[in-house]
């Protein structure tokens, strides 16, 4: 103990004495007729020092760059054993070789004193020729011109847009637009509505940091593979990248505070997103049919999250919903096939239709402040053994936890008064349920084929229990409500 506690005394007294030497020095230089501005100047003693420190550092780095891409290029199979992209640059940050502003991500680029050293594997991308592009006097780009692009076919007209069948690049690009910050001294700032719309022969575009919007539609049924979205940018369009079918690799802006309706819609190889953390919403459909989707985060500081948001992202296995979010939107994880683990945040008041309809979930915890379960919420969720509803909820839909055949046991709360028809329809497993006092009307085949049903806790007196299931026994297709053996005036 006393060792751990003595070494960081030894640093600091290290760089006290150092610190002590170098002001020793100057002070002796000065007292011997050396000037300040020889000592301290840009081309003085410390500034050549400094100089040749940044160009010793400089070479270290662009050497462990040169290896690793030697080392990249000959063993392309070898995962695991040679670091990706992401794992250097990291590695260069721990070992203090490579300081944050010294990055350029989006052109893969380190700039340490004269070196502009460049670490991505496809070799150097030069800027496309901004007499590529159509572009208004306000530094907007609207398109490509038509010299580059080599067939055009009339698609179908949506609200005053026209999409087309395929606007397809001049192979002479090489796959590749690389955006320029200004075109003819004119700064670019921004990506207008279709743009870049149903281009084909682009796998992969780079935005300059002078961007700050995307508009609707831009990227719309684009070929594009990959792309990385400069921090500049604040707003994207509605369906930007809507069924870019063959984009795999997104980098989002981290200062976006919305996340557009069907921004990825149907981005079927999409497999791995992060969203930032200042993003407060997520749109309707933004990921629906994302089904190659794996890993999603939601920040903590989102509010809202849209109609089927997540709809059919089939290999997403974990959710968390963070607090900060109050209600969740009809569908938005629907047909998750393989979902199986939730958390549902405390500030959820709301749980809409077909919200976990038809994914894996085994175990959910319905947070206390939750007021309504839609219908179908958790039809067909097969896996699901049992549910505790809440007392602060006052109605289940209908169909809401119909076809959930390992079901076996259900608490319902004491504010329920309304459990729709269907609710529980063919929950085969389920063998006991605590209905309390509070309900008042229980809806047509509730408990339609529920075999196995054959214990009903009441808490409340037999007459009551009468006078809810008289409805039920006129045609309801309860039969397991008065079958069963009922336990009255049971505590919850």
């Amino acid at each position: 103990m006393k060792k751990s506690k003595e070494r960081p005394l030894i640093r600091t007294n290290r760089g006290i004495t150092l610190i002590a030497l170098v002001i020793t020095i100057i002070v002796l230089l000065i007292l011997a007729g050396v000037s300040l501005n020889l000592i301290a100047g840009s081309d003085g003693i410390l500034g050549k020092a400094t100089k040749a420190t940044l160009e010793t550092r400089g070479a270290q780095v662009e050497e462990i760059v040169e290896m690793w891409k030697v080392e990249s290029k000959m063993n392309p199979y070898a995962e695991g054993d040679i670091m990706t992209e992401e794992e250097l640059i990291a590695d260069l940050k721990r070992r203090k070789l490579v300081y944050e502003e010294e990055l350029d991500e989006d052109e893969k680029t380190i700039v340490i004193g004269s070196r502009e050293i460049y670490y991505g594997l496809e070799g150097k991308i030069e800027k496309t020729p901004g007499s590529v592009f159509e572009y208004t006097p306000e530094g907007i780009i609207t398109g490509i011109k038509e010299e580059y692009i080599e067939g055009t076919g009339s698609r179908w007209v949506i609200d005053d847009h026209t999409y087309y069948d395929t606007k397809i690049m001049s192979s002479g690009l090489n796959g590749v637009l690389n955006i320029p910050d200004e075109i003819d001294g004119i700064q670019i700032v921004g990506i207008s509505n279709g743009a870049f719309d149903s281009v084909e022969n682009v796998n992969r575009i780079i935005l300059p940091n002078t961007i700050t919007s995307i508009g609707n539609n831009a990227f719309f049924w684009c070929s594009l593979e990959s792309i990385s979205i400069p921090n500049s940018v604040t707003t994207i369009g509605d369906k930007a990248f809507y069924e870019c079918d063959y984009l795999s690799s997104v980098k989002l802006p981290s200062g976006l505070i919305t996340i557009p309706d069907d921004m990825f819609y149907n981005c079927r190889e999409l497999k791995d997103v992060t969203i930032p953390k200042s993003v407060t919403s997520i749109g309707d459909n933004a990921f629906n049919s994302c089904v190659n989707l794996e890993n999603i985060t939601i920040p903590d500081g989102v509010t809202s999250i849209g109609h089927r948001a997540f709809f059919y992202c089939k290999k997403i296995t974990d959710i968390v919903i963070p607090d900060s979010v109050r209600t969740l939107r009809s569908s938005v994880f629907g047909k998750c096939e393989n979902l199986s683990n939730i958390v549902i945040g405390k500030g959820i008041t709301s749980i809409e239709d077909y919200v976990f309809w038809n994914t894996a979930i085994s175990d959910i915890v319905i947070p206390e402040g939750v007021t309504s379960i839609g219908d179908y919420a958790f039809d067909e969720c097969k896996n699901l053994t049992s549910i505790r509803i809440p007392d602060s909820v006052q109605s289940v839909g209908s169909s809401a936890f119909s076809y959930c055949s390992s079901l076996n046991d259900v608490l319902i709360g004491n504010s329920v008064e309304i459990i729709g028809k269907d609710a529980f329809r063919r929950c085969e497993s389920l063998s006991s349920v605590l209905i309390p006092v509070s309900v008042k009307e229980i809806g047509n085949c509730a408990f339609y084929y529920c075999p196995n049903l054959k214990t009903i806790n009441y808490t409340g007196t037999e007459e009551q229990w009468k006078s809810i299931i008289k409805y039920s026994e006129s045609g309801g297709y309860n039969d397991a409500l008065y079958n069963s053996t009922i336990n009255y005036n049971c505590s919850q």
